[in-house]
């Protein structure tokens, strides 16, 4: 019984290893994607919680950007900045996030000189030169 019983909770603790690691690995391990502003300013707008409720005093500006890896593969993404005072990103600036498969980092202005040379080709390519 007690082989029984130990069998049953190695197998408990082997699943949720298992369970526990796919779900660290989907929203904690994150890659750095780059992106180029647009030159147009999306229009401000009041955010909205995940059940669509408009947050008070809360205001959004949502971004579609085409982001690049490391390995230069593009990536469509929505992603936005928001907060009581919030601005907007500045036009034509480089930004990157960090991302898992269920979590994206707020765009952060960065420098040239901080993407890789690959990638700030593609950029620039992307976007029509600087």
């Amino acid at each position: 019984m007690k082989k029984l019983f130990g069998g049953v909770a190695l197998l408990l603790l082997i699943i949720s290893g298992v369970f526990g690691y796919k779900y660290y690995s989907e929203t904690y391990i994150t890659h750095t994607e780059y992106a180029k502003t647009p030159a147009k300013i999306p229009a401000k707008t009041q955010t909205k919680d995940a059940r669509g409720k408009i947050v008070e005093n809360m205001y959004s500006y949502k971004y579609k950007m085409t982001f690049f890896d490391k390995e230069g593969v593009s990536h469509k993404r929505e992603t936005d900045i928001h907060g009581e005072q919030v601005s907007p990103l500045p036009t034509k600036t480089i930004v990157k996030i960090k991302t898992s498969k269920k979590r994206a980092t707020a765009p952060e202005v960065i420098s040239e000189s901080e993407v890789p040379t690959s990638i700030l080709e593609k950029l620039n390519a992307e976007s029509g030169g600087k």
